[in-house]
């Protein structure tokens, strides 16, 4: 399992504005750049259950929420044709209200003998999760003054 994390604050109430801008799905590509859209499959607020459709130039993928625990963590199951991968992403409070840390953790399960495209599969995927989490640190520490 790869585990990365980025620290943000000193900002009011920064747990809750992470939460708030991690699952305003439909926004990601606003700031994500690799993104073209985002689009919840299903009705009704988000939640365990929820699909979203997550569109690229060059690829679709329906990323499944498999838990969601509202204010902290947010975990999605991606299936490829090669590869299966989880990302799992937790806010932990820091040492004030005003800071915290948002981690991710990434697993992969390849789902074909062949290793190349499961070994391919798999560095796709685990670039898209290190780039969600590095665009969505870009896109906060950008928007810090407006928050001051």
């Amino acid at each position: 399992m790869d585990s990365y994390s980025e620290s943000f604050g000193p900002w009011p109430h920064c747990s809750a504005l992470l939460w708030q801008q991690l699952v305003d799905f439909e926004d990601w590509p606003a700031w994500w750049g690799e993104l073209q859209t985002v689009q919840q499959l299903d009705k009704g607020e988000p939640g365990r259950g929820s699909q979203l459709q997550v569109s690229s130039r060059f690829d679709q993928q329906i990323w499944e929420i498999i838990y969601w625990q509202p204010g902290s963590r947010v975990d999605f199951e991606i299936l490829d044709r090669h590869c299966r991968a989880g990302l799992s992403f937790e806010i932990h409070a820091g040492g004030d209200s005003d800071h915290a840390r948002l981690s991710l953790a990434m697993e992969f399960v390849p789902l074909t003998s062949a290793r190349l495209l499961a070994f391919l599969a798999r560095r796709k995927l685990r670039k898209r999760g290190l780039g969600l989490l590095k665009a969505f640190s870009n896109h906060l520490h950008n928007q810090q003054p407006a928050w001051d």
